[in-house]
């Protein structure tokens, strides 16, 4: 069975991950998946959530996927949707 986690790399999401392996009645093939943007710092360095995301993912021997969001929120600030 798989499963896909979103991970910030903080304190809830780390848990979340935990409990479910941990809970898990069959084995789980769980894959974790980081969003980033513009407005975030998550540089990869020591200490930003990005390295702290892999170090999780790392620790608990599951894939991780980085996700970079900023062109879809400058298209959203360039044209956005009437309503």
């Amino acid at each position: 069975m798989k499963a896909i986690a979103l991970l910030s790399g903080g304190l809830d999401s780390t848990l979340a991950i935990k409990v479910v392996q941990e809970s898990a009645l069959v084995p789980l093939e769980i894959e974790a998946i980081h969003f980033t943007t513009i407005f975030c710092r998550c540089d990869g360095k020591d200490g930003t959530c990005g390295a702290k995301a892999k170090g999780v993912a790392e620790k608990f021997n599951i894939p991780i996927r980085n996700i970079n969001n900023t062109q879809l929120l400058l298209e959203a600030v360039r044209k956005p949707r009437p309503g």
